[in-house]
């Protein structure tokens, strides 16, 4: 189903053959650390209950990796629904639109000014996250270093980046208007 989402960018020029290549590796990390991670999480949280309510004692660390896991879900997830155009987003500007034209401008637009402001809060959580290295902070059940969960969250932030600067290419070399992976076209029909 994910290699479909290329077949509208042209295939020459070394960009976006770059871009198609980082852009399904992202898919494949995104795939395999939401569905382990959702399954880890429910298995260890569940596991935590039942531990509770037979032993009357929680897993010391359940709560702490569930805790991991929901940031690492959330910031991976962001940058999957950014792919397939299901996060919530304020439509009713873009919607009102008439022409083609300007929902293509306001298009490339929005995806450049969220790609802009996510590459740079990518770049302000990594920075954050060399702090962490340094300061060498570990969490305080399982005493893993605290800069890894920090990385996950810098990495869904440049996937999501990385996602609305591939939609903002779309834009740009095609004669559709795209605000997610497919054609506003096929988006529209999706709904019907």
């Amino acid at each position: 189903m994910e290699d479909n989402i290329y077949k509208d960018l042209p295939r020459e020029g070394g960009l976006v053959k770059l871009l198609n290549l980082i852009d399904k590796a992202i898919c494949r990390i995104e795939k395999v650390l939401l569905t382990y991670g959702i399954i880890l999480m429910s298995v260890i949280l569940i596991a935590n209950v039942l531990s509770r309510l037979i032993f009357k004692n929680s897993i010391v660390f359940a709560e702490e990796v569930g805790r991991y896991l929901i940031i690492i879900v959330t910031f991976i997830g962001m940058s999957h629904v950014a792919r397939i155009d299901k996060h919530v987003k304020v439509a009713a500007f873009y919607d009102s639109r008439k022409t083609k034209k300007s929902r293509k401008i306001l298009a490339v637009m929005i995806s450049s000014v969220t790609s802009a402001t996510l590459f740079w809060l990518a770049y302000i959580t990594f920075r954050y996250m060399m702090t962490a290295v340094l300061s060498g902070r570990v969490s305080p059940a399982l005493g893993i270093p605290v800069y890894i969960v920090i990385g996950v969250v810098t990495l869904g932030i440049l996937f999501t980046a990385i996602q609305y600067l591939v939609i903002l290419i779309k834009n740009l070399t095609s004669d559709e208007v795209y605000i997610g992976r497919f054609p506003e076209s096929e988006a529209i029909e999706e709904v019907k």
